[in-house]
């Protein structure tokens, strides 16, 4: 996929997210694997709308620029010691909203 391709589908994608989600939603996250060394993570994302259950983990991986991991049906994330799955929501809402507080826009839930 060429540079011009990645940038159109990051467009896309945050244009997408942000119709599907509103300040204040809840973000769940399910841990889908650990690395044997622990220091990286593979991590889905939902969320609940209309009492449906929306998958976000492919459109939120090419937002975020981050990995998206087929096998595991995750986005991979490096590190370790804090909560990976507040990491990625709160970086998903800096990425979908505006503003200083722009990554606290969107709660977060384990599942």
């Amino acid at each position: 996929m060429s540079a011009s391709e990645k940038k159109e589908r990051k467009a896309e994608s945050i244009t997408r997210l942000q119709g599907l989600l509103s300040s204040g939603d809840t973000i769940y996250t399910i841990l889908r694997h650990v690395s044997a060394s622990g220091m990286s993570r593979t991590i889905a994302m939902y969320a609940v709308k209309d009492g449906r259950l929306i998958r976000l983990t492919g459109l939120a991986a090419f937002a975020m620029d981050r990995t998206f991991d087929a096998k595991r049906d995750g986005i991979k994330i490096a590190g370790c010691g804090m909560d990976m799955g507040f990491s990625l929501v709160y970086d998903l809402a800096s990425t979908l909203f505006s503003g200083d507080r722009a990554g606290y826009e969107l709660k977060h839930d384990w599942l």
